[in-house]
This record gives C-alpha cells, structure tokens and sequence, in this order.
C-alpha cells in the first residue's frame, strides 16, 4: 500500500484532535456535557473546527498519488 503525503498528513491531524480532546477532558462529549468555563467552551469549539476540516479532508481522494491525480486531470 503506498501512503500519500495527504494521508499521512490526515492521520497526524486525527491524531492531533484525538490528543486535543483527551488532554481538554472532551473525548467523552455528549449534550448533557455543557461547558462551565470559558476553557472548556474554547476547547469545544476546537474540536468541533477539527472535525467539521478532518470530515472536509476525508471526502478528497487520500488514495491517490500526486502523479495520479496529475494524469487524472
């Protein structure tokens, strides 16, 4: 399986958020878990641009090579 430097890129950004939201306490979120201080609220803000860019990325072709995409153009 060859990687792409996109996928690798997309990887290190999943992980990137899964470590955001461990260290900010949010890998559990639910609606019931309301933000209490202006932190938690940033945080969850955060993840949620993280998911909303992570969703956008994961629709591209991360299967592809750069000279396969180049050809398919």
């Amino acid at each position: 399986m060859i990687v792409t430097p996109f996928a690798q890129v997309l990887a290190s950004l999943r992980t990137v958020r899964g470590n955001f939201a461990v260290l900010t306490g949010q890998q559990d979120r639910s609606a019931s878990n309301l933000a209490e201080e202006p932190h938690q609220q940033l945080a969850i803000e955060t993840l949620d641009e993280l998911d909303w860019c992570l969703e956008q990325l994961e629709t591209l072709k991360t299967r592809h090579s750069v000279s396969e995409m180049a050809s398919n153009k």
